[in-house]
């Protein structure tokens, strides 16, 4: 049977979606679940916390999405230093991609998801170090991105 590039695609997301995909389905529960338990939490921010997880575990998802793209779909190997500046810029968009859904739904259902400016940029921040403590912890462990191969 022949592979095509749809078969491969399927492959593709499957593969990274088994692998890796538990990661940022995890931290959206808990912050979803625990939301309106955010006053009580005793302790740091539990809002901020949950941004710099979620920028963690959108890195970690999207280095092993790369990694699978090699792997499976038949991709020839990134250099190590383009995936981890390529996994951190996806991070970086889907964490304004998130602060667009939380505008949204401030608009749409009069929540305050959003308090200020301030919050926002501070939440993009927060997501924006999640994704490089993941990056620099690969590279600290000679896998820059979670990159299997390191192409010089």
């Amino acid at each position: 049977m022949a592979v095509t590039a749809g078969s491969r695609l399927g492959r593709w997301a499957w593969a990274s979606l088994r692998g890796a995909g538990w990661a940022p389905l995890a931290v959206f529960l808990a912050h979803i679940s625990l939301a309106p338990f955010w006053p009580g939490i005793p302790g740091p921010d539990f809002d901020q916390i949950s941004h710099v997880a979620g920028g963690l575990a959108m890195a970690y998802f999207l280095a092993r999405a790369l990694r699978e793209a090699e792997t499976t779909g038949g991709y020839p190997p990134t250099p190590a230093p383009l995936a981890a500046a390529g996994v951190f810029c996806a991070t970086v968009t889907v964490a304004v991609g998130w602060e667009f859904a939380e505008h949204t739904v401030d608009r749409w259902f009069g929540s305050r998801l959003q308090a200020s400016v301030t919050d926002t940029m501070l939440d993009l921040l927060l997501g924006m170090a999640g994704a490089a403590l993941y990056l620099a912890a690969s590279a600290r462990r000679g896998r820059a991105a979670d990159h299997p191969r390191s192409s010089a």
